[in-house]
């Protein structure tokens, strides 16, 4: 039912035109409802957000629909986050590959993220059109509020209902070669950031962590580390100035990750589409995707998580550790957050 509800939202709509929003206020739009009958179990409603807004974007991002279409007419399996924030994924599944085969992924979210992302839209837009598709920032495709509405019981008066909110994202480590890839979740510190091995053991798909990457460089070579490190400052100074409305309102989002892939190459990949020479980089609708200087691997990269203010919780969190070592040192204002972040993949990429 997922797989045809947000096909249909990729399908639906006239061609797209750029909606009227700037890179200075927040944007809101009408939202769209779709209904699909689940036979005689009840209704699946989706509340689209910024149905426009999100059309222009998928085409600005030059998201490769059909081939999401494709995908996503699969069946679908859950795939749970190991995040902290909890949630989880819908993945496609492609030829039985890892969910790095298939070109986009349904996730559930809290609906704060929503918010945040959908307030910010005008701001996304203007960045992606500045760049022109040069970003790692993760590319949210469409978003709302799941519904789904049963009928009511034999005796009952009333429906039940379950609500979620469900983002459709272009998947950051997006390969056209199925091949296996170790996976990093990097934030540009230490504290608390090593997966041990009797935890990979029992979860081996998690993603590793900063501590696992310590010592290891993206050797990328002149210029292609330049270019990319130009870029991720760009996108890093958005993510330090995008705005957060409402009360205790903030300027900027913290707690976002470099989502690494590393896949070592074999000389059948050469030539093929979507795989870049060695020390090249090359900006995809997913992120971005290089090769390392002697030609061994490729580096699939994105940064995820883009929608976690500093609210009060947070910024106590920060407190706690500078004055009394309680805690993560993850948590810190955002303009901080991200020099640290910025600082860190310096020494890493060259």
């Amino acid at each position: 039912m997922l797989s045809r509800l947000f096909s249909e939202v990729l399908r639906s709509g006239e061609a797209p035109t750029r909606p009227k929003c700037s890179g200075s206020t927040s944007y809101k739009e009408k939202p769209r409802q779709i209904e699909i009958e689940t036979g005689p179990s009840g209704t699946l409603i989706f509340e689209e957000l910024c149905p426009q807004a999100m059309a222009w974007l998928r085409h600005i991002s030059g998201v490769p629909t059909e081939l999401a279409l494709e995908h996503l007419a699969l069946p679908l399996r859950e795939k749970r986050s190991h995040g902290k924030g909890g949630g989880f994924f819908i993945v496609p599944q492609v030829e039985a590959t890892p969910p790095e085969g298939s070109v986009v992924l349904l996730k559930g979210v809290n609906p704060e993220e929503v918010q945040i992302w959908s307030a910010n839209l005008g701001r996304v837009i203007t960045h992606f059109e500045r760049r022109e598709g040069r970003t790692l920032l993760m590319r949210v495709l469409a978003m709302g509020n799941l519904t789904f509405q049963a009928l009511p019981e034999v005796g009952k008066r009333d429906q039940t209902s379950k609500k979620m909110s469900v983002v459709l994202l272009a998947n950051g480590l997006f390969s056209r070669v199925p091949r296996p890839m170790v996976k990093f979740d990097l934030k540009g510190h230490y504290e608390g950031r090593m997966v041990e091995d009797d935890e990979l053991s029992r979860t081996p798909s998690a993603p590793l962590k900063d501590g696992n990457f310590k010592g290891k460089k993206l050797d990328i070579g002149e210029p292609g580390a330049s270019d990319l490190l130009q870029v991720l400052g760009q996108d890093i100074n958005y993510l330090k100035t995008c705005k957060i409305e409402g009360w205790m309102a903030t300027q900027g989002v913290m707690d976002y990750s470099l989502l690494l892939g590393v896949q070592d190459t074999k000389p059948a990949d050469a030539g093929k589409p979507g795989i870049p020479a060695p020390g090249q980089v090359m900006f995809t609708p997913n992120g971005a995707v290089a090769g390392s200087s002697d030609g061994s691997k490729r580096y699939y990269l994105s940064l995820i998580d883009t929608a976690t203010h500093y609210s009060v919780s947070k910024s106590f969190g920060t407190l706690a550790y500078s004055y009394a070592g309680v805690g993560s040192g993850s948590a810190q204002e955002p303009p901080v957050y991200a020099e640290r972040m910025l600082a860190d993949l310096k020494e890493k990429i060259c």
